[in-house]
Protein backbone atom coordinates (compact mmCIF):
# COMPACT_ATOMS: atom_id res chain seq x y z
CA UNK A 1 0.00 0.00 0.00
CA UNK A 2 1.43 3.14 -1.06
CA UNK A 3 1.56 5.89 1.35
CA UNK A 4 0.15 9.14 -0.35
CA UNK A 5 2.07 12.94 1.72
CA UNK A 6 -0.01 15.97 1.39
CA UNK A 7 2.75 18.90 0.04
CA UNK A 8 2.60 21.38 3.59
CA UNK A 9 0.72 24.78 2.91
CA UNK A 10 2.90 27.53 3.71
CA UNK A 11 0.92 30.50 5.62
CA UNK A 12 1.43 33.47 4.66
CA UNK A 13 3.20 36.01 7.21
CA UNK A 14 0.46 38.56 9.30
CA UNK A 15 0.55 41.72 7.86
CA UNK A 16 1.61 40.81 4.17
CA UNK A 17 0.68 40.54 1.06
CA UNK A 18 1.51 37.29 -1.22
CA UNK A 19 1.27 37.40 -4.89
CA UNK A 20 0.76 34.72 -6.52
CA UNK A 21 2.91 33.67 -9.61
CA UNK A 22 1.80 33.53 -13.33
CA UNK A 23 1.08 30.23 -14.75
CA UNK A 24 4.38 29.26 -16.47
CA UNK A 25 7.02 31.81 -14.70
CA UNK A 26 9.19 29.74 -11.96
CA UNK A 27 9.61 30.78 -8.60
CA UNK A 28 7.22 31.61 -5.49
CA UNK A 29 4.98 34.06 -4.97
CA UNK A 30 6.92 37.34 -3.35
CA UNK A 31 6.01 39.13 -0.26
CA UNK A 32 6.35 42.50 0.60
CA UNK A 33 9.36 43.26 2.65
CA UNK A 34 7.87 47.08 3.69
CA UNK A 35 5.97 45.28 6.29
CA UNK A 36 6.62 46.23 10.41
CA UNK A 37 5.98 42.84 11.09
CA UNK A 38 8.69 41.62 8.63
CA UNK A 39 11.01 44.72 10.22
CA UNK A 40 9.97 43.60 13.85
CA UNK A 41 10.57 39.89 12.93
CA UNK A 42 14.16 40.65 11.21
CA UNK A 43 14.99 42.66 14.48
CA UNK A 44 13.86 39.56 16.91
CA UNK A 45 15.88 37.26 14.80
CA UNK A 46 18.79 39.08 14.46
CA UNK A 47 18.14 38.96 18.54
CA UNK A 48 18.10 35.25 19.33
CA UNK A 49 20.54 34.69 16.60
CA UNK A 50 22.91 37.22 18.83
CA UNK A 51 21.70 34.74 21.81
CA UNK A 52 23.23 32.15 20.19
CA UNK A 53 19.74 30.32 19.45
CA UNK A 54 19.48 28.38 16.00
CA UNK A 55 17.59 29.07 12.89
CA UNK A 56 15.35 26.04 13.99
CA UNK A 57 15.05 27.26 17.39
CA UNK A 58 14.46 30.17 16.41
CA UNK A 59 11.72 29.62 13.58
CA UNK A 60 10.10 27.34 16.23
CA UNK A 61 9.52 30.66 18.78
CA UNK A 62 8.84 32.96 16.02
CA UNK A 63 6.49 30.66 13.79
CA UNK A 64 8.45 30.52 11.03
CA UNK A 65 10.66 28.58 8.34
CA UNK A 66 14.10 28.10 8.82
CA UNK A 67 14.73 29.91 5.43
CA UNK A 68 12.73 32.80 6.72
CA UNK A 69 14.85 32.83 9.67
CA UNK A 70 17.87 32.91 7.78
CA UNK A 71 16.55 35.96 5.28
CA UNK A 72 15.72 37.83 8.15
CA UNK A 73 18.75 37.71 9.74
CA UNK A 74 20.78 38.68 6.44
CA UNK A 75 18.29 41.54 6.00
CA UNK A 76 18.98 43.14 9.51
CA UNK A 77 22.68 42.59 8.93
CA UNK A 78 22.92 44.42 5.95
CA UNK A 79 21.13 47.21 7.48
CA UNK A 80 22.99 47.36 10.24
CA UNK A 81 26.56 46.59 9.32
CA UNK A 82 27.00 47.87 5.70
CA UNK A 83 26.25 51.69 6.74
CA UNK A 84 28.59 51.50 9.29
CA UNK A 85 31.38 49.86 7.46
CA UNK A 86 31.45 52.57 4.66
CA UNK A 87 30.98 55.31 7.99
CA UNK A 88 34.22 52.93 9.30
CA UNK A 89 35.70 53.58 6.61
CA UNK A 90 35.69 57.09 5.68
CA UNK A 91 36.37 57.59 9.32
CA UNK A 92 39.59 56.17 9.15
CA UNK A 93 40.32 57.42 5.64
CA UNK A 94 40.02 60.67 7.25
CA UNK A 95 42.72 59.90 9.75
CA UNK A 96 44.66 58.34 7.83
CA UNK A 97 44.73 61.80 5.39
CA UNK A 98 45.99 63.91 9.12
CA UNK A 99 48.55 61.63 9.82
CA UNK A 100 50.17 62.02 6.32
CA UNK A 101 49.67 65.56 6.45
CA UNK A 102 51.51 65.29 9.90
CA UNK A 103 54.42 63.39 8.26
CA UNK A 104 54.78 65.39 5.46
CA UNK A 105 56.40 68.00 8.13
CA UNK A 106 58.28 65.59 9.51
CA UNK A 107 59.81 64.48 6.17
CA UNK A 108 60.58 68.29 5.36
CA UNK A 109 62.10 68.27 8.19
CA UNK A 110 64.57 65.13 7.89
CA UNK A 111 62.89 62.64 10.13
CA UNK A 112 64.36 59.45 8.26
CA UNK A 113 61.44 57.19 10.43
CA UNK A 114 58.79 59.61 9.35
CA UNK A 115 59.24 58.09 5.32
CA UNK A 116 58.58 54.43 6.72
CA UNK A 117 55.55 55.53 8.49
CA UNK A 118 54.52 57.39 5.52
CA UNK A 119 54.87 54.09 3.55
CA UNK A 120 53.11 52.61 6.27
CA UNK A 121 49.85 54.96 6.22
CA UNK A 122 49.88 54.91 2.84
CA UNK A 123 49.66 50.97 2.04
CA UNK A 124 46.49 51.36 4.96
CA UNK A 125 44.78 53.90 3.01
CA UNK A 126 45.31 51.35 -0.57
CA UNK A 127 43.82 48.64 1.97
CA UNK A 128 40.73 51.04 3.09
CA UNK A 129 39.83 52.17 -0.65
CA UNK A 130 40.61 48.52 -2.42
CA UNK A 131 43.50 49.04 -4.15
CA UNK A 132 45.63 46.32 -3.03
CA UNK A 133 43.11 44.33 -4.31
CA UNK A 134 44.05 41.04 -6.48
CA UNK A 135 43.44 41.53 -10.44
CA UNK A 136 41.73 38.91 -12.00
CA UNK A 137 44.01 37.11 -14.76
CA UNK A 138 42.47 35.19 -17.68
CA UNK A 139 44.85 32.81 -18.94
CA UNK A 140 44.22 30.36 -22.33
CA UNK A 141 46.27 27.67 -22.59
CA UNK A 142 46.51 25.63 -25.89
CA UNK A 143 47.78 22.37 -26.74
CA UNK A 144 51.01 22.39 -28.61
CA UNK A 145 53.09 19.96 -30.52
CA UNK A 146 57.00 20.13 -29.34
CA UNK A 147 59.34 20.38 -31.68
CA UNK A 148 61.27 16.86 -31.66
CA UNK A 149 64.74 18.94 -32.25
CA UNK A 150 63.62 20.51 -29.03
CA UNK A 151 62.99 17.56 -27.05
CA UNK A 152 66.05 16.46 -28.36
CA UNK A 153 68.08 18.79 -26.60
CA UNK A 154 66.16 18.81 -23.79
CA UNK A 155 66.92 14.94 -23.14
CA UNK A 156 70.09 15.44 -23.64
CA UNK A 157 71.16 18.68 -21.75
CA UNK A 158 69.04 15.92 -18.88
CA UNK A 159 71.83 13.20 -19.43
CA UNK A 160 74.64 15.39 -19.78
CA UNK A 161 73.63 16.99 -16.46
CA UNK A 162 72.78 13.45 -14.76
CA UNK A 163 76.27 12.50 -15.73
CA UNK A 164 77.73 15.55 -14.67
CA UNK A 165 75.80 15.09 -11.49
CA UNK A 166 77.35 11.32 -10.94
CA UNK A 167 80.82 12.14 -11.91
CA UNK A 168 80.99 15.47 -9.22
CA UNK A 169 79.50 12.52 -6.73
CA UNK A 170 82.05 10.27 -7.37
CA UNK A 171 85.08 12.25 -7.33
CA UNK A 172 83.54 13.34 -3.78
CA UNK A 173 84.23 10.09 -2.65
CA UNK A 174 87.64 9.36 -4.41
CA UNK A 175 88.61 13.01 -2.48
CA UNK A 176 86.84 11.78 1.02
CA UNK A 177 88.89 8.38 0.74
CA UNK A 178 92.04 9.62 -0.12
CA UNK A 179 91.39 12.49 2.68
CA UNK A 180 90.94 9.57 4.86
CA UNK A 181 93.74 7.42 3.78
CA UNK A 182 95.89 10.46 4.69
CA UNK A 183 94.91 10.74 8.27
CA UNK A 184 95.68 6.82 9.18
Amino acid sequence: MAVVKKAAVKKPVPGTRTFKRKAGTAGKGHQLTKSPIVAEQAIDCYDLKLKGLSNRAIGAQLGISEGTVRRRVAKRLEERVAPKVEEYRTIMFDRCERLLNKLDDAIECGDEKAVGAYVRVMERQAKLLGLDAALQVEATVADVEADPEVVDRITQARNKSTATRAAMIAAAEVNAAASGQDEE
